[in-house]
């Protein structure tokens, strides 16, 4: 059926494409009999045979309508076709996801549906544009963010059904056998690389019992515990504009992106309004964002009129507009950006908002100088909710974790960098280290807080600590994995042969952190393997699934030194009640300002972002509230007895 569709469509005879695309989706659903051709199944009642088959007729049928329109743009009752028909699919796209139960088929779901999204954006913003009725902006908004981290944000709506439905003891079981299944793929994953035939075949048999175990175990708390499974596969509603705007604050404009195969659509929220803007994308739009990220990481930057002209060019496609727009109606100094795609690899920092012939790293129209950036792979993920909870259960304020690397740790790397291939430049980053020591000592005289230096900053006693800290900081080598995200790392002391030494983004992704800030002042850890509207893969992205709202990460290779002299000054700006971003900014112009000329090149600054939340940081000593009624209380009856007395 579908096939003689496309032989209509191709022929522009929508109206008979249309007649044999819903004959199509009849065949997928039994019990679906349509009065008209513009009827659309209903979900929740009827069942389909085989629904990810249906995406394609579906699809088909919606883009019919809309074509209809454009031949005919008097057409209102085909434009509305055709927006019921794109929630249709929405709603079928969530059923779909729902299903998976591996992460890797939800990634393939959300990059094929990714062109839907797109004509469905088009589509409510044309309605938008002919009604003028508020209503289909925000849907149109919402099909742009409905996909944004979705992955992510089910992981942490397991994570939050568990830990508020499921008895400790449970959860301290889950957590054990989920250690137990990621230490063996690690195990399983170093075994394909030194090809040992019988033991990969031994580890294979392995994972398998033990994946099998495991679902056994979910099934069972889903089971006996039916306010989790609720919970857990409870809807994950796509972000409402109007409740962003009463979050974001007066002096802040969030703006989002989707990067569609035809167009770049930008959607900016404040407090005071809510706007969209869509641009043809450029041919060499990707090799505009490389070209751009190359630049940026290179410490000496020989082809400065091309890093110029590129900084401009970026900034031109994607901001000049949106923030021309929003500051005729409010003044701010902050960007809360949500990337997609490409840009996710991009800092925002180094773009040149306005073009210049000349060339001084101090001085150039950086955006730095204007706005304080922080990212989110959505923007959920910009509002932290559970924060008081989290405050309450992280005990004490800082956790330092940095070395300087003996050559027995060294050796150790070396080793793993080679079994897996690495590129050479990562292995001629691997080095000693010789600040990060002291960067973990200088934030602790800044705030006070636990130490684990040199020898004593082994994998083990992060695992064992971590949890119990509102801060985290880590210094130290950190490798990037792009066959295998999950077995990107974090170098830690090397004890002995045996002991691990390495912090795989895997376990991270196991550790029930209740910390409100990790600093990740390593190399490539904001950077990772992309996929579409799911974002970066990346150890910053684990440390985010693990429960941290909000994480400093470096977007390449980072300098020790310049990492130092940037975090120091963020730490004391923290102190001082900043948020998180605005910290980040003056610690940035601070270096500039200070720092000698021949670092100052973005390579060395712009590296480091904020992403998730960029809240301040609360250290101040919380009372239960009975406390101050008790103390109040207290006081009247000093002064009764006061008064009474004298």
């Amino acid at each position: 059926m579908d096939n003689m569709g496309d032989v209509y469509f191709n022929q522009a005879n929508y109206p008979k494409a249309i007649s044999f695309y819903q004959k199509g989706v009849q065949s997928l659903i039994p019990d679906f009999d349509p009065a008209e051709e513009h009827s659309n199944p209903d979900f929740q009642k009827m069942i389909c045979l085989d629904p990810y088959s249906l995406l394609e007729p579906l699809e088909s049928k919606a883009q019919s309508f809309y074509k209809i329109y454009q031949q005919d743009s008097q057409n209102q009752k085909a434009l509305n076709h055709a927006f019921a028909g794109y929630e249709n699919l929405d709603t079928l796209i969530t059923q779909i996801r729902q299903g998976f139960q591996e992460a890797d088929s939800r990634y393939a779901l959300i990059e094929k549906t990714i062109p839907i999204y797109e004509q469905a954006i088009e589509v409510a913003l044309e309605l938008y544009r002919t009604s003028n009725k508020p209503f289909f902006l925000k849907r149109a908004y919402q099909f742009s963010a409905k996909n944004k981290a979705i992955v992510l944000l089910e992981g942490l709506n397991d994570e939050n059904a568990k830990y508020n439905n499921i008895p400790s003891e449970l959860i301290q079981e889950e957590l054990d056998l989920r250690k137990n299944n990621m230490q063996l793929e690690a195990q399983f994953y170093d075994t394909q690389i030194s090809g040992n035939a019988q033991q990969i075949d031994s580890l294979k048999d392995q994972l398998f019992y033990n994946r099998r175990t495991y679902a056994r175990f979910i099934q069972k708390l889903e089971t006996e515990h039916p306010r989790y499974h609720e919970l857990k596969y409870g809807f994950i509603e796509a972000p409402d504009p109007q409740k962003l705007q009463s979050q974001i604050p007066d002096n802040a404009l969030l703006i989002e992106y989707f990067i569609g195969e035809k167009q770049i659509y930008t959607f900016t929220i404040s407090s005071q309004d809510i706007s969209y803007f869509s641009t043809p994308k450029p041919k060499n739009f990707d090799q505009i964002c490389l070209d751009f990220r190359k630049f940026s990481s290179q410490d000496k930057i020989l082809k400065k009129e091309k890093y110029s002209n590129t900084a401009y060019q970026l900034y031109q496609l994607l901001l000049e507009k949106p923030i021309a727009q929003a500051s005729q109606k409010q003044a701010f100094n902050r960007l809360f950006i949500v990337p997609d795609h490409q840009l996710a690899q991009l800092s925002f920092d180094n773009f040149f908002y306005e073009k210049t012939d000349s060339w001084n790293n101090r001085n150039n129209p950086f955006l730095l100088q204007k706005y304080a950036i922080s990212y989110a792979y959505t923007s959920k993920l910009f509002f932290d909710q559970d924060k008081q909870e989290r405050l309450d259960k992280a005990r004490k304020k800082f956790a330092g974790f940095g070395l300087v690397y003996d050559d027995y740790t060294l050796e150790g790397l070396s080793n793993w960098l080679e079994e897996n291939e690495a590129p050479n430049q990562q292995k001629r980053q691997i080095g000693k280290l010789l600040y990060a020591t002291q960067e973990v000592e200088e934030v602790a005289e800044i705030f006070g807080g636990d130490l684990w230096i040199d020898q004593k900053a082994t994998q083990v006693s992060f695992m064992e600590n971590a949890s119990n800290y509102q801060v985290l900081h880590l210094a130290m080598h950190a490798m990037e994995n792009k066959k295998d995200p999950m077995q990107s790392a974090l170098a830690f002391a090397r004890q002995n042969d045996d002991s691990p030494f390495l912090l795989r983004a895997a376990d991270i992704y196991s550790l029930p952190l209740q910390a409100s800030l990790a600093v990740l002042s390593a190399c490539d850890t904001g950077f990772g393997k992309l996929h579409k509207g799911e974002g970066v893969r990346s150890l910053a992205r684990a440390f985010a699934y693990a429960g941290c709202p909000s994480i400093i990460a470096s977007l390449w290779s980072a300098s020790d030194a310049s990492s130092k002299k940037i975090l120091i000054p963020f730490y004391q700006n923290l102190k001082e009640g900043q948020t998180k971003d605005v910290a980040l900014q003056n610690a940035k112009l601070q270096y500039l300002r200070d720092i000698n000329p021949t670092y100052t090149a973005p390579a060395y600054w712009a590296n480091l972002v904020v992403l998730g939340s960029s809240a301040p940081i609360d250290f101040g000593t919380r009372f239960p509230w009975w406390w101050g009624l008790g103390i109040s209380l207290g006081l009247v009856g000093l002064f009764w007895l006061y008064k009474k007395w004298f």
